[in-house]
C-alpha cells in the first residue's frame, strides 16, 4: 500500500501492555513487535486495541511502507504501539495505545496520513448491565464522561468546538445485520469513554445514573470525535469483558480471554463485509 492509496478504512486497537502475556494466544502478533500490543486474533486497530480464529490472517499480514517523515525529526510510527500494517488489500491496521489521547493521535494520523474513509474499533469493555461475557456490543453513539464544563453552565459530558454530548457511529442498526450476516448476535448499545478504568463504586454508579451506557471503557469517544470532526465514517464493536457492578470484577477482567476470542471470530470478516458495504 503506498501513501497515494486511499483504503476504504483501517482498524484501530490499543491494550493494555499486561494483558498481553496473559492473551497471548489469543492476540495477533505484529511479526517481531508482540510486545507493542495485541487486540484481536484477527484485526487491530487504528481501531482502538485490539483477533483469534482467523489468526494466520493476521500473522501473514504485510506491513505498509513506511510513508516519508513530516516535520521534524520524528514520524507518525511515533505515535502508534506498533507500525501500521495491512491486515487485507486496503485496510490497514495499528495499536494505538491506551487512553483518549492515544486513541485520538492514532486515529488523527490515520485520518490525515492514511486518507481512510471509515475506521473500526474493536475491543473489549466493561459491561454496565447485565450482558453475558463475550456478548458483541455495536455503539450506538459514544459519550464522554469524563467531561465537566458545568460550572461554567454547560450540559454534563458537553465537549466544547463541538458543543455536543453524544458522537454518532456509522449505522449501528445496519453494522449490527452484517454481523447477523455473518452468523454472529450483537446488540447496539451506547458506550460511555474517559480516562478512568471503571470499578465498582460511586462512580460508576454515577456514570450508571447519568448516561445510560450499555458498557464503559477508555478511547471509542476520543475516536468518534476524531472522525466527526474529519467526516469519517466511524463504527465500533466491542466484546463484553467484565461486569461494573459485579463482586467478581477483578477475576473477570484478568480473565477475558473468553471475550476475546469471541471478538476475534468476528473482527476481520465484519471489516471486509464493511469494506464491500463502502466499495
Amino acid at each position: 500500500m503506498d501513501e497515494t492509496s486511499i483504503p476504504v478504512f483501517s482498524i484501530f486497537a490499543c491494550i493494555r501492555e499486561e494483558r498481553i502475556a496473559g492473551a497471548k494466544d489469543l492476540c495477533y502478533a505484529v511479526e517481531n513487535t508482540a510486545s507493542a500490543g495485541a487486540f484481536f486474533h484477527a484485526v487491530s486497530l487504528p481501531f482502538r486495541r485490539h483477533i483469534y480464529e482467523d489468526r494466520p490472517a493476521i500473522r501473514h499480514a504485510r506491513r505498509a511502507p513506511r510513508p516519508a517523515r513530516s516535520r521534524g525529526p520524528r514520524t507518525y510510527e511515533n505515535h502508534f504501539r506498533s507500525s501500521p500494517f495491512e491486515i487485507a488489500p486496503g485496510i490497514p491496521a495499528c495499536v494505538g495505545g491506551v487512553s483518549k489521547v492515544n486513541a485520538a493521535m492514532a486515529a488523527e494520523i490515520l485520518c490525515l496520513r492514511f486518507g481512510v474513509d471509515m475506521i473500526l474499533n474493536a475491543g473489549v469493555a466493561g459491561c454496565a448491565t447485565d450482558l453475558p461475557t463475550g456478548s458483541l456490543v455495536v455503539a450506538s453513539e459514544f459519550i464522554q464522561h469524563d467531561v465537566d464544563t458545568t460550572a461554567v453552565g454547560d450540559p454534563i459530558g458537553l465537549v466544547s468546538t463541538v458543543n455536543r454530548v453524544a458522537f454518532p457511529t456509522w449505522e449501528p442498526a445496519r453494522c449490527t445485520a452484517l454481523l447477523q450476516s455473518l452468523g454472529h448476535s450483537a446488540v447496539t448499545g451506547r458506550v460511555a469513554t474517559g480516562d478512568w478504568f471503571a470499578v465498582k463504586g460511586d462512580r460508576a454508579q454515577w456514570i450508571a445514573d447519568t448516561f445510560h451506557p450499555t458498557l464503559v471503557e477508555m478511547e471509542g469517544g476520543a475516536i468518534a470525535q476524531v472522525c466527526l470532526r474529519n467526516g469519517v465514517k466511524f463504527a465500533a464493536v466491542k466484546s463484553v469483558s467484565d461486569h461494573l457492578f459485579s463482586d467478581n470484577q477483578t477475576e473477570e477482567y484478568f480473565d477475558f480471554g473468553y471475550a476475546l476470542k469471541e471478538l476475534g471470530k468476528v473482527v476481520l470478516p465484519f471489516a471486509l463485509a464493511l469494506q464491500k458495504e463502502e466499495a
